[in-house]
């Protein structure tokens, strides 16, 4: 008897510890799970660096499946990538060479021009008509109209990147707030991506902001799909989880939280930053200082090294053009402390 190559070994094991993983998996969703049991978990998990790796794909899938439907998501995800159609292909090519070699040779030149022609059309760019950037200054709000006819406007210090092509319309809000007045066009849906977060709308007007790490959507009018990571294993998973918002409805969205249930917001308060005016309800104060910078040319300097305050929720409302009223105003609303630096930076710390 040959004994087994040191590649059939590894398969072997990888093998092993993905049936383990999955047993571990169905034994901790039992209710009679005990403690002795729990420890032992640990310790497999503890032994090698492949157990948990492969326990956190069992616990993914395990977790997708039971909390998901299937309009949750995304449709990219429930089809076949072309690395996977090409692996399909070379199976099915592989068996033919095995079992009917007559027609090997025909099976290997489908294969070839299949998988040429998925990586073609995998890796071929759609062709661009528009890609531009577009900024507003510190302090300042901004409105430009696109080549499609649609309006966006720029909060103080926002920066935004707009791809247009033939089949979707794109912006990337890089940081801040943009205000979206989307010209219908039905064949090219309109998305704009803040951090994890996508809002996808074809004609319509709604509210994306991103500062801090948070990602917020309300919607003026219209209908908006909203798109964000699940959080698996307190980790962004590559599975989508989607809301569907429709006038006068919010979200956000954090890669500690995920994203939220929708809510109502007054169309008035919509974007109000237009006006300069920032309200916050909820938002941590890492955001806060964010949306700060970004309407003074002051250096703001968040110093909590031990997360004390970052992620306090603040609500309140500030003037953006009186952002130093708003350094005054924040030690009355947590404990903090606000001070001046020789160099002019200003210093924000817990008491």
């Amino acid at each position: 008897m040959l004994a087994p190559t040191s590649m059939e070994q590894t398969h072997s094991t990888a093998a092993r510890i993905r049936k383990e993983a999955h047993e571990w998996r169905r034994k901790l969703a039992e209710p009679d799970f005990s403690t002795t049991q729990r420890a032992e978990l640990h310790a497999w998990l503890q032994a090698d660096v492949r157990n948990r790796r492969a326990f956190e794909r069992a616990e993914t899938v395990w977790q997708a499946l039971g909390q998901l439907q299937r309009s949750d998501i995304e449709a990219a995800y429930l089809q076949p990538s072309w690395q996977e159609r090409l692996w399909s292909i070379r199976t099915a090519f592989l068996s033919a060479f095995h079992y009917k070699p007559a027609v090997s040779a025909m099976a290997l030149i489908s294969m070839v021009m299949l998988s040429a022609g998925i990586y073609w059309s995998s890796s071929q760019p759609p062709m661009h008509t528009e890609a531009l950037s577009y900024s507003s200054p510190v302090g300042q709000v901004s409105t430009y109209s696109l080549a499609d006819g649609t309006l966006i406007t720029l909060g103080a210090g926002s920066l935004a990147e707009v791809s247009f092509t033939t089949e979707a319309r794109r912006i990337i809000l890089i940081n801040g707030d943009g205000y979206f007045d989307v010209a219908p066009d039905s064949s090219r849906p309109f998305s704009v991506r803040a951090g994890s977060l996508t809002a996808t709308a074809i004609g319509t007007e709604f509210d994306v902001r991103y500062n801090g790490g948070v990602s917020r959507v309300a919607v003026a009018e219209g209908e908006v799909s909203v798109h964000y990571p699940l959080i698996l294993s307190g980790e962004l998973s590559a599975i989508f989880t989607s809301e569907s918002l429709t006038e006068g409805q919010q979200v956000d969205a954090n890669p500690a939280e995920g994203l939220s249930d929708p809510s109502m917001i007054e169309l008035e308060r919509i974007s109000d930053w237009r006006d300069r005016r920032l309200r916050y309800s909820g938002a941590t104060l890492t955001e806060v200082i964010a949306d700060a910078k970004r309407y003074s040319h002051r250096r703001l300097l968040l110093l909590d090294p031990n997360g004390e305050v970052a992620n306090r929720k603040v609500t309140a409302f500030f003037d953006g053009g009186d952002i130093d009223g708003l350094l005054t105003t924040l030690p009355d609303i947590m404990p903090l402390r606000v001070t001046e630096a020789h160099d002019g930076n200003v210093l924000i710390e817990p008491l």
